[in-house]
């Protein structure tokens, strides 16, 4: 008896650490996604890890995914009100959950990055002599987004009052670091603030400088408005395109525009160009160039125009075709 109360003791404290909310259960820790120490280096794929995302997100509710945190997640941060239907709730985040892949540090190594919309990142992975490293990993309360100069902006909360904001680099060697921080905590006269350039969390004997609410409230501010906007993949365009998830733009209805919710595909880039296709609004298509107000597209084996004001670049950027 004292065994089994001893197992289903160290099986709650698994399930309700941050630190290792990834993966969904045992068989994927140990065959797909291994990792729960960001030092610790794996022999796997972006590719997989990739997969084994599109793989939860529609296990949603499932008997083997079950009630994952990356969900959880999603209501806390406010991104969606779950639906009562999981199969809508698993295409909005198809949508609204991807991914980009670039060089945040400049030292000739791509990094994959697994973020929302508004910029809120879920996980930065590195490679690491031919091996996967995880730099950074958000949960319920906390979140980080990536800035303009490839810094990190990072919100914490105790669960509390407590709330810190902090900046974090990245440096040559693929470490992430603490710079500075900003956190506020509550007193007997309401809120204090207090500055810092070391961990609070691994310096527990920092010392601390205190400022006031518009010194600290300035410099969030200033973060804020320094978040990177940068294009991402979609999980639902990469389950379509899993081989080659570039170039890719989304059917959309122009603002003016009532009626069908289907997009004319046309042979020539003109409104008076024979029709090859229809397309229901948020299909995605690969983008192959732009030309006279039209873009031109391929849809499995068939290529045709659309009307720009139809069509939403997501990964294709017009530069790299003109």
């Amino acid at each position: 008896m004292k065994k089994r109360f001893l197992l289903l003791l160290l099986v709650l404290c698994l399930v309700c650490t941050d630190s290792v909310f990834w993966p969904p259960n045992k068989a994927a820790a140990e065959s797909e996604y291994p990792w729960a120490v960001s030092h610790v280096t794996y022999d796997v794929t972006y590719d997989a890890i990739l997969k084994l995302y599109l793989k939860i997100i529609n296990g949603y509710k499932t008997k083997d995914y079950g009630r994952h945190d990356l969900f959880n997640d999603f209501v806390f941060w406010d991104l969606f009100v779950e639906d009562p239907a999981p199969q809508r709730t698993v295409r909005y985040i198809k949508n609204t959950l991807g991914f980009y892949i670039d060089d945040i540090n400049q030292d000739g190594v791509d990094e994959l990055v697994i973020l929302m919309t508004g910029g809120y990142i879920y996980e930065v992975f590195t490679m690491d002599e031919g091996r996967v490293r995880e730099l950074i990993r958000a949960g319920g309360r906390y979140n980080c987004r990536r800035l303009s100069d490839n810094t990190f902006f990072r919100w914490g909360n105790s669960g509390a009052s407590n709330n810190s904001y902090e900046r974090w680099c990245m440096n040559g060697t693929g470490k992430v670091s603490f710079k500075e921080g900003y956190v506020m905590e509550p007193d007997g006269n309401g809120e204090s603030w207090s500055h810092t350039t070391k961990n609070p969390r691994t310096n527990k004997s920092v010392n601390m400088t205190r400022v006031s609410a518009t010194e600290a409230e300035g410099w969030i501010r200033k973060q804020e408005n320094n978040v990177l906007r940068k294009r991402f993949v979609p999980f639902a365009a990469f389950e379509k395109y899993p081989d080659d998830p570039w170039d890719l733009g989304v059917l959309a209805k122009d603002s003016k525009t009532t009626g069908s919710a289907k997009i004319r595909i046309r042979k020539e880039p003109s409104q008076k160009s024979k029709v090859v296709d229809t397309k229901r609004v948020g299909t995605y298509v690969k983008v192959l160039a732009k030309e006279d107000g039209y873009y031109k597209v391929r849809i499995g084996k068939k290529e045709g125009y659309v009307q720009e004001d139809f069509l939403i670049p997501v990964t294709w950027q017009e530069s790299s075709d003109s």
